[in-house]
């Protein structure tokens, strides 16, 4: 990350044939698939409108998946 190595603390997957078109409905359908194979850990939602992001978070927090974060532009979030 900027030129700094740095540990590894996270699982990285490839996600073959995911679209980044995938409207609302798709995207709880995927991330109820995720979870179902494990509890989700935090769910950062870095693309899209705000009011859209918004709208997801809800309906994903709806849907039990609870620690859902929608982050501004050049602000910081721990994972």
């Amino acid at each position: 990350i900027f030129g700094v190595e740095r540990d590894l603390r996270a699982e990285v997957a490839v996600l073959n044939g995911f679209s980044a078109h995938a409207d609302q409905k798709d995207l709880v359908a995927y991330a109820k698939a995720l979870e179902a194979r494990g509890p989700l850990g935090r769910v950062a939602l870095v693309h899209g409108e705000p009011d859209a992001q918004e709208s997801l978070k809800a309906k994903l927090r709806e849907h039990g998946i609870d620690d859902v974060h929608a982050p501004r532009p050049m602000t910081s979030l721990e994972v």
